[in-house]
């Protein structure tokens, strides 16, 4: 009885972890408004940029929506895919990329998200 019991918890546990990737949220200033398909090439150029300095970086599939102005990249929606994947949109209104980053390794471990906002939001800062 106690072995299920403890069986159960441990499974319940595992899944939870399922539930808890982690992520980091930044936004981007831009020093001019850009239109949506500027803002968007700009975004794919910094991604392929950040990536090609770090291998944990997922860009492909790469999906782009020029009319919504968004970009993501690596499954994002998908939950478990191991490598550092993002979502950006861009508000021209507000001249700001608002991104998500998911880095998710082996069992869930941290790739990088912090780092990884950070130098891509290094990066979209030079879109002008």
């Amino acid at each position: 009885m106690k072995i299920s019991y403890l069986l159960c918890v441990l499974l319940a546990g595992l899944a939870a972890c399922a539930l808890v990737e982690p992520t980091a949220n930044f936004n981007v200033q831009t020093q001019t408004a850009l239109s949506r398909s500027d803002a968007v090439d700009c975004a794919v150029a910094a991604i392929n940029s950040v990536a090609g300095s770090q291998p944990n970086w997922k860009t492909t599939p790469l999906e782009q929506d020029v009319v919504n102005g968004t970009v993501q990249t690596g499954h994002f929606s998908k939950a478990g895919v191991i490598g550092i994947r993002v979502k950006l949109v861009y508000d021209p209104a507000q001249r700001r990329y608002a991104g998500q980053i998911k880095a998710s390794g082996p069992y869930y471990s941290d790739l990088g998200a912090k780092d990884a906002a950070a130098d891509l939001s290094a990066a979209l800062a030079q879109c002008r």
